[in-house]
């Protein structure tokens, strides 16, 4: 019963710093996160040409 105990409490802790790790949080001050698509495209393009006196850097990631 212990073991059985102890085995939930570790799978729970761990559980609970994964999801952690994978909050998708930003600074404050910062917009916070979006998902690109088509619908709203021509808003991420406004946002980023509005920028014409600093560098803008988009960067790609795949996971494969």
């Amino acid at each position: 019963m212990k073991k059985r105990f102890a085995l939930g409490l570790a799978a729970a802790v761990v559980a609970f710093f994964a999801v952690k790790a994978f909050q998708h949080n930003t600074p404050k001050g910062q917009a916070s996160l979006t998902s690109l698509t088509q619908d709203n495209f021509h808003e991420f393009e406004s946002i980023f040409n509005s920028s014409q006196d600093s560098v803008r850097l988009l960067v790609l990631l795949s996971p494969t």
